[in-house]
Parts: structure tokens; sequence; C-alpha cells
């Protein structure tokens, strides 16, 4: 039997996209192969949850991930003697601002020394490049630490196309790079009408009003004062009930991000879950009619929680980009704005303004481009094509 050494700091994480995703990643790999994870010490939940089971075969780091904390635990590596190193790979996990030359360094000695096999899925490259000092490090830093692992690795995986051709352009002298998208970061559960009449009654959700939703935390990058601007616009100038469902976020949180003021304003509309189990996120998602995600940088195949809504057919409304993977555009049911933000409060605004109550009606809908694309087992599928060894 093929063993395999899964890397990700997070595991054990059940609400942090990049665990759950390792642990889905695990299950696959555990149809035939053992499996160990190294990650950080103290961060796996050893109870038995929807995302980590206790039987898990651990290699835990103490402290940081430098060097000397790496090389302690070559030995269990060793004992391991894994056929295949399989990494999850985003620089901010690895080092405070994402800057820590000690783990790729750790995976070439790997490589020389012990021709270990090295699969890396790059979830991100780098930090963009700005005019500021701090900006400039961690970018070059980044692009430093990329490379150190990229000519250590026998096979490379990235979440969009757009990384792809970034990367085909950085390590030019490496064949094996594919794009491998992520898939739903929650388990899809089938879910009854009592638990959803359930929710709503416990969160004061009528029949008349507009369930839009999301699913996540409150990154920067996805502009939540944007959406509650629109949110309370939509309610106060066109007098349409709308809700807004947030899986993942509780009240404290809401409240330390907006303020005392805008808290007040969007009390009755917006509705914090705080951390659900997977079947619980199910049922947030069959209360709703839309999912609204805005990204900066464009809707793209690295989102986990669009690929979880899709699963669950929820219309999608989000951001469009030149880095937007083509399968999203012209798709049923998804509505893609462009990200300046005058632009998509306009649009979003008016879009359930005129069609908010013919979308809910519509309901529920098969998303054709996640069952050919998106689906766990499609990915599984994927990454066999091109895996290079025979499992």
């Amino acid at each position: 039997m093929q063993k395999i050494l899964l890397i990700c700091p997070t595991f054990g994480n059940t609400v942090e996209a990049l665990s759950v995703h390792t642990k889905i990643i695990s299950s696959y790999f555990k149809r035939d192969c053992e499996v160990a994870i190294m990650t950080s010490g103290g961060s796996a939940n050893l109870k038995k949850t929807d995302n980590l089971e206790v039987k898990d075969r651990l290699i835990e780091i103490s402290g940081t991930w430098n060097f000397i904390n790496l090389i302690k635990k070559f030995t269990e590596i060793k004992a391991f003697n894994p056929d295949k190193i399989f990494i999850q790979y985003v620089p901010f996990l690895y080092g405070r601002g994402g800057i820590n030359f000690s783990f790729p360094l750790f995976i070439m000695f790997l490589k020389i020394f012990f021709k270990y096999r090295i699969e890396i899925y790059f979830h991100e490259l780098y930090y963009p490049f700005e005019m500021k000092m701090k900006s400039i490090l961690m970018n070059v830093s980044h692009i430093i630490m990329l490379l150190i692992l990229g000519i250590s690795a026998d096979q490379i995986m990235v979440t969009t196309k757009d990384f792809k051709k970034l990367m085909k352009r950085i390590l030019f002298f490496k064949k094996n790079i594919f794009w491998l998208p992520v898939g739903p970061n929650i388990e899809k559960y089938r879910v009854d009408q009592k638990a959803c009449d359930e929710f709503s009654r416990k969160n004061n959700i009528s029949s008349a009003d507009i369930v839009l939703g999301s699913f996540g935390t409150f990154h920067p990058s996805k502009n939540y004062h944007l959406i509650f601007d629109i949110l309370k616009k939509i309610k106060t100038e066109e007098k349409i009930p709308v809700k807004f469902i947030m899986i993942g976020q509780d009240e404290s949180q809401l409240l330390e991000y907006l303020g005392d003021g805008d808290f007040k304003e969007l009390q009755g509309i917006v509705i914090t879950t705080g951390k659900l189990n997977d079947f619980e996120v199910n049922v947030a998602f069959a209360v709703m009619d839309l999912y609204l995600g805005y990204f900066v940088d464009g809707l793209s195949t690295r989102r986990g929680s669009i690929m979880a809504a899709m699963q669950a057919g929820l219309p999608i409304i989000s951001t469009l980009s030149k880095t937007t993977e083509g399968c999203f555009i012209k798709q049923a049911q998804v509505y893609l704005y462009d990200p300046d933000e005058k632009i998509f409060f306009a649009s979003v605004k008016e879009l359930i303004k005129h069609y908010g109550y013919q979308i809910k009606k519509m309901g529920k809908i098969p998303h054709q481009v996640f069952e050919e694309l998106f689906a766990w087992e499609k990915i599984f599928q994927a990454y066999e094509k091109f895996d290079g060894q025979k499992r």
C-alpha cells in the first residue's frame, strides 16, 4: 500500500477552508493509501467531527515552521517513509507575513537527499506587487519561496487557470503544471422542509423575504461593507424585505467588524449563524434564495464557498474580472458584475429590485458547470489523469 504524507499547517480547524479541503483530499487518498498528516501542534482537534477523524496519524510541528522545528520531525517522517509528499500551499500559512524560507528549503532537502516524490497544490502564489516597502518585501520573498518549492516539485497543481499561466512563466523549465480547481468545502446532505422551517422560525425569516447569504470570514477582499450597503438600500429605498444569512461569523464578530452604528442599522437584516457543522450549513443554504459573494479579484475556481453554494443549487451573484474562468460566464443563474463598487452596487440592487422574486420562485437548480468540473469526484478523476504515479 502506498504511503502519502499530507502537509497542511491548519489541519483540524473545522471552519478554515484549507483544513476542510485537506480533510476531503485525505479521505480520497485513504481509499487505497496509508496517510499521515503533518500539521501545526495543537491545531488538530482530536474529537470526532464532520471534518476530522480520531484515528488520523499526525506529525505535529511545535511552534513556528522554522528549519530546526522541521528537522526535529524528520525522524517521524523517515519512520513513516512516504512514497509521496502532498503539500497544501498558501504562503501565509507557513510564516508571519507569509515569509518563511525554512519550509521550502526543508522540502528541497527532502527531495535532494531522500528522493521523495513531491506534489504541491498552490492555492495562492504570492503577495501582489505594490510600490510599498512591505509589499515589495513580501512579493519578492514569496516568489523566491515559490521558486525553491517549484524546483523541488515533481508535480505542481494550481487552483486557477490564471495561476497556471503565471506559474508556467515563472517555472518555464517545468512541464508538470496542472489546473486543479477546488471543490465545495462542505459535504452535501439531504435537507427536509422541517429543518428549513425551524431555521426560518428561529431567525424570523418569512416567506415574503428574499433571502441572500454568504459563507466565510470578513476578509477585506470580500468587501462586506459594500454588500451590507446594498442590502440596506434594497430594504429602505425599494421597500423589499431582505435577509442575509452569514455562515461562519457570530454576532460579536459582526459588531466588531461594523461598529455600533452600522450594527444597529443591520439588525433584522443580517443573520449570523456562528460556526456550523456541514449539515447545518446545508440547512442554511436550503433556506437561501441566492448566494452573494463579492471578490475584489473576481470569481475564480479557487473559491470553495462558491462551489459549496453551487453544490446546493443556489443562484450565484459575484464579480467578474479578466482572470475569471470562462466556464462561469453565461451560465444559467450565475450573475457576474464588475467589482468596481459603484457598478456592483447598482447592478445587484437592480437585479434584486426587478428579478429578485422571480429568481426566488425558480428555486434551486443544478449547475451544469459544477457537475462537470467541480464536484469532488470530478476533481479526483482530473487528479488521477495527470498524477505521475499509478496509485
